[in-house]
């Protein structure tokens, strides 16, 4: 797990912000990574990173480089310009009293599935919540910003090429929505097998208020498997995960719907997953819409894209705490 020493955490943090930053988690995969190109943004020196090394610094992009990375779960080799630190600017200019930490846990090509809570450190999840609570020692966690949803969004031909290997189940807290039921393949005379493995619609159902969700695993690919049509039940229990193990119940989240499709070819449930995500309902969680920004290729918005959407995550996450602070 990362650690910070205190050459690398005192020492980067100037004295009069230490234990006192306004921490900010960056989940989700490539897009919240970042594979913008270099954009001119100023050097605050109250905006700090967590690095993916484990060790404080001053923040600048690439925030999620993957330079001395401590932990290969969510290392991202092709880290760019993100919504990251344009955020953490966006919000200095509206509350310059703020000192701000962020946390990057995104990686790139990951399933919603693949964030479900798995609390080993080599998960998405676990590896996550280990990253903030080791950087809370710097100050308290205030918000989650995630983007994700693209890969879930690939038609079944693209899975076994595209989706990397999961072999473990997700763990499950009594008030979640989905569980995960495992059937075996194989000898049942009335179990029809598909043509290939990458046809098989997902079997799911509900069940006493949960989404019971059949599983098969694959050799290659494990568990893995997108799930456009329940992202937003298993999204809805990333966010109640993390509150329960942060023991944080209203930490706010923003999510960031993904944009505009320009492969509706490979990307056959764009729709669907844009639907689940307007269709949230959890409480304290913000929804910013990206459709309309510019895109560098076929699913990743240049790095004027993704600063415009860090701004727009800075602007809800204000909001949400301004509702907060009214109720």
């Amino acid at each position: 797990a990362p650690t910070v020493s205190a050459r690398d955490g005192d020492n980067a943090i100037q004295a009069e912000h230490r234990g006192k930053l306004h921490l900010f988690v960056l989940a989700g995969q490539s897009n919240m990574s970042g594979r913008g190109k270099p954009l001119d943004q100023p050097l605050d020196n109250s905006i700090y990173l967590f690095g993916n090394d484990g060790n404080w610094k001053p923040a600048r992009e690439p925030l999620d480089s993957c330079e001395n990375q401590l932990d290969e779960v969510s290392c991202d080799e092709g880290a760019g310009t993100g919504p990251g630190l344009a955020f953490a600017l966006e919000l200095r200019k509206r509350r310059p009293d703020m000192a701000i930490g962020l946390i990057p846990c995104a990686k790139g090509a990951t399933t919603i599935f693949e964030w479900d809570r798995r609390l080993v450190e080599n998960s998405l999840y676990g590896n996550c919540l280990s990253r903030i609570r080791v950087a809370s020692q710097m100050g308290e966690v205030k918000a989650v910003l995630f983007l994700q949803g693209e890969w879930d969004a690939l038609g079944p031909s693209y899975w076994d090429r595209l989706l990397a290997p999961n072999h473990r189940l997700p763990e499950k807290l009594p008030d979640q929505k989905v569980r995960y039921s495992i059937r075996k393949s194989g000898n049942d005379a009335n179990q029809r097998e598909p043509h290939s493995e990458s046809e098989e619609p997902l079997d799911y159902r509900l069940e006493e208020g949960k989404l019971i969700v059949t599983l098969k695993s694959n050799p290659q690919r494990g568990w893995n498997r997108a799930m456009p049509e329940i992202w937003g039940a298993i999204f809805e229990d990333f966010v109640t995960g993390l509150r329960h193990d942060l023991d944080r119940p209203g930490l706010p989240v923003v999510l960031a719907q993904i944009g505009d499709n320009h492969n509706p070819g490979a990307y056959i449930k764009w729709s669907a997953v844009q639907q689940q995500q307007e269709a949230i309902t959890l409480e304290g969680i913000r929804l910013i819409r990206t459709r309309g920004l510019a895109l560098r290729d076929n699913v990743h918005f240049t790095a004027e894209s993704s600063a415009e959407i860090g701004k727009r995550f800075a602007r809800a996450y204000l909001e949400q705490k301004s509702q907060d602070s009214r109720e």
